[in-house]
C-alpha cells in the first residue's frame, strides 16, 4: 500500500503500531493517550514475556478510523478462562476495569474451544471493554 504520511508542526517522537492480523496501522499522533494495551492471564499465549504486563505490544488496542472505539483480535488463544483489563501508556498508572471502573475489577472471559477469534473492543468514551469470542468464518 501507500507511505503513511504524517505531517509534525514540532519535533516529536511518534509511535507506530502495526497490527499483523489485521494489517491496519495507527500511531501516537493520533492516540490520547499514546498507546492503550490489554494486560491480562492470556499474554503470555500471545507471545508476550509474561501475563499482566501492561507494557506489551503484542496487545495493542488500535482505533483505525478514529471514532474513539479501539479493537484488537486474537486468534490463537487456548480454551479457557482469563482475565483483563484495560491500561494507558504502559502502565497501571491509568486502568480501567470491570463496567469501566477506574481501577475496577478484572474483567473474565472464556474462550470455549481453541482456534476462536476473540475480539476485544473499548469503547473511550465509556471505559467499557467487552470481548467476543466466535468460530472462525
Amino acid at each position: 500500500g501507500p507511505n503513511v504520511l504524517l505531517g509534525l508542526l514540532i519535533d516529536s517522537l511518534v509511535t507506530f503500531v502495526y497490527d499483523d492480523s489485521t494489517h491496519l496501522l495507527t500511531h501516537s499522533v493520533n492516540a490520547i493517550p499514546m498507546v492503550i494495551t490489554l494486560p491480562g492471564s492470556f499474554q503470555d499465549e500471545l507471545g508476550c514475556e509474561d501475563d499482566w504486563v501492561p507494557d506489551c505490544p503484542f496487545t495493542v488496542l488500535l482505533d483505525s478510523n478514529l471514532d474513539g472505539i479501539y479493537q484488537f483480535m486474537a486468534r490463537d488463544l487456548p480454551r479457557g478462562n482469563y482475565e483483563v483489563k484495560v491500561a494507558f501508556d504502559g502502565s497501571w498508572d491509568l486502568n480501567y476495569g470491570a463496567n469501566g471502573v477506574r481501577d475496577g475489577e478484572n474483567i473474565p472471559f472464556n474462550v470455549p474451544r481453541s482456534g476462536m477469534i476473540v475480539r476485544f473492543i473499548y469503547i473511550a468514551s465509556l471505559h467499557t471493554l467487552t470481548v467476543i469470542a466466535t468460530r472462525p468464518s
